[in-house]
C-alpha cells in the first residue's frame, strides 16, 4: 500500500455559493497533495444524501476514515451510509473551542498535550485525571461531552488507524485559498461550476509535475546510512521521501535495551537516548520478514517509525 493511499482519507467541508451549501470531499494523494475526489452542489444541507450519492459514484466503496469538524448532522450521517468508517475529530476545531468554553490558555495547552501526547491509554487516563482535578472542572457541560467521544480524537484510541498522518481539515483552508483565486462572489451557478473545474485543472496538472519529478533525477543523499536511503528513493515518492529522510537520521538516537526470542520471532525493547522510561517494542517475525512496532506508525501514517529502522 502507497504511503498516502487515496480513498483511505477523507474530508468533508461545506461552504456556501450564493445560497446554497457547497460541499467538497477531498483527500491527499501519494505526493502529499491535497486533491478533491468529488463536489455538489446542494439546496439544504442534506448530508445523507450526498453521502450516498458518493457512495454510488465510488461503486459501494466508501472511505475508510474520515476527518471532520464535530457537526452533527455530518457525524450522524457518517454512522447511517459510511458503515464501518472510522472518523476523527478535527484537532484545531476541538482546541478552538477548548479556549472557547474553558476560558483558560493554560488548561488549553495542558489539554493539547493529552490528546496529542503519544501515552498509552492508562497514562493518558491518568494525566486526563490529574487535569480535571487541578483547574477543577469535573462539572463542566462540554468537557463532559467531549470526553464521551474521546475514542474519536484521542492519540492512543486512535493509533493504528491510517489517517495519513492528518489531525486536522485545515488543508481546506487551501484549497478555500485556492477556490477564492479562481471563482467570484458575484458569479452565478454556471459560472462557479466553470471556473471550479479550471482550479480542478490546476489540481491535476501540479500532480502531473510531481509525477514527473518523481521520476526524473534522485535527490542528494545525507546520510551515512546510504543504502537504506537510496531504498527509500526508490519506494517512496518525492514529498513521501523528504518526510521519511528525517525519520532515518533520528534512527542514531535509538537504543536497544534488552530483547527477547520465540521460536519464529525477536522482540526488540527500543528507548531513545536520554529518555529510558519510554520503551517501545518492535517484533521481528523470522519467516514472515515482517517488523511491527508498537507505536503504530506504519498503520498509522504509511511509513516506518526510527524504533523499527534503528534494530
Amino acid at each position: 500500500m502507497n504511503c498516502l493511499e487515496m480513498l483511505l482519507h477523507l474530508m468533508l467541508h461545506t461552504t456556501r455559493i450564493n445560497i446554497c451549501p457547497f460541499v467538497v470531499f477531498i483527500g491527499v494523494n501519494y505526493h502529499n497533495q491535497t486533491v478533491v475526489f468529488a463536489a455538489c452542489i446542494v439546496t439544504d444541507e442534506t448530508y445523507i444524501w450526498v453521502l450516498q450519492q458518493f457512495l454510488e459514484a465510488m461503486n459501494g466503496r466508501a472511505p475508510s476514515y474520515v476527518i471532520i469538524d464535530g457537526t452533527r448532522a455530518m457525524k450522524n450521517a457518517i454512522e447511517e451510509v459510511f458503515l464501518g468508517t472510522h472518523y476523527r475529530l478535527c484537532t484545531w476545531h476541538l482546541l478552538r473551542n477548548a479556549t472557547t468554553n474553558m476560558c483558560s490558555p493554560s488548561f488549553t495547552s495542558k489539554f493539547k498535550d493529552c490528546m496529542l501526547g503519544d501515552y498509552e491509554i492508562p497514562v493518558f487516563r491518568s494525566r486526563w485525571q490529574t487535569l480535571v482535578k487541578e483547574f477543577g472542572v469535573e462539572e463542566k457541560e462540554w468537557l463532559n461531552e467531549i470526553y464521551e467521544k474521546h475514542r474519536s480524537w484521542i492519540t492512543c484510541y486512535i493509533r493504528g488507524k491510517f489517517f495519513a498522518g492528518f489531525r486536522t481539515t485545515l488543508c481546506y483552508e487551501g484549497l478555500h485559498s485556492l477556490i477564492g483565486k479562481y471563482t467570484k462572489t458575484y458569479y452565478d451557478l454556471s459560472e462557479f461550476i466553470e471556473h471550479f473545474q479550471l482550479m480542478l485543472g490546476h489540481m491535476r496538472f501540479r500532480e502531473f509535475y510531481a509525477e514527473y519529478e518523481y521520476a526524473h533525477g534522485v535527490p542528494i543523499m545525507q546520510t551515512c546510512i546510504e543504502p537504506l536511503e537510496m531504498c527509500a528513493v526508490d519506494t517512496y515518492t518525492r514529498e513521501i521521501f523528504f518526510l521519511f529522510k528525517h525519520i532515518l537520521v533520528r534512527t542514531g538516537a535509538m537504543r536497544v535495551v534488552n530483547y527477547q526470542t520465540r521460536d519464529n520471532s525477536v522482540t526488540y525493547y527500543i528507548c531513545r537516548y536520554a529518555k529510558p522510561t519510554n520503551v517501545w517494542e518492535v517484533e521481528w517475525v523470522y519467516n514472515a520478514n515482517i517488523v511491527t512496532c508498537s507505536c503504530m506508525r506504519m498503520e498509522s501514517f504509511g511509513i516506518p517509525c526510527d524504533l523499527c529502522i534503528g534494530p
